[in-house]
């Protein structure tokens, strides 16, 4: 089984925040039992802490901290660019990660951490705010 996983964070160094421990331990859950992990990521200052057996890890960013907004372009070029086998399951934390894998047939799975959709109205608006329930 191959699982890729797509998440604002790199799993390899020190991780601070919800999303990022998160990623983290999934990680280690998974290539301890064997199952390849692909992980499409963003670029983090440190060194490389963590070394997980089966994996490979994708940088999107040149830059730590670029916006939300340049990850999720990457994102759609690298969607277009990255060959597939049908049994990988692709894992996002986010909803509107996936949207560059949509057209791909392979299952997928989103987790939700926290009530991200009020976040979104307050920062972004009506209008994107209504287009993230969607794809909630």
């Amino acid at each position: 089984m191959k699982i890729l996983i797509i998440a604002d964070s790199d799993p390899r160094k020190r991780v601070i925040g919800g999303v990022s421990v998160y990623s983290y331990n999934l990680c280690k859950y998974l290539t301890r039992r064997g199952i390849e992990v692909l992980f499409i990521g963003k670029k983090h200052s440190g060194k490389i802490i963590n070394k997980f057996k089966n994996f490979t890890f994708i940088e999107l960013n040149n830059k730590p901290n670029q916006s939300n907004y340049i990850f999720l372009k990457n994102l759609f070029q690298i969607a277009s660019r990255i060959k597939l086998d049908d049994d990988i399951i692709i894992h996002a934390q986010r909803p509107d990660w996936l949207v560059p894998f949509s057209t791909k047939k392979n299952k997928k799975i989103v987790t939700l951490h926290g009530s991200h959709l009020k976040n979104v109205y307050l920062k972004k608006g009506f209008l994107i705010g209504k287009i993230y329930s969607k794809l909630e």
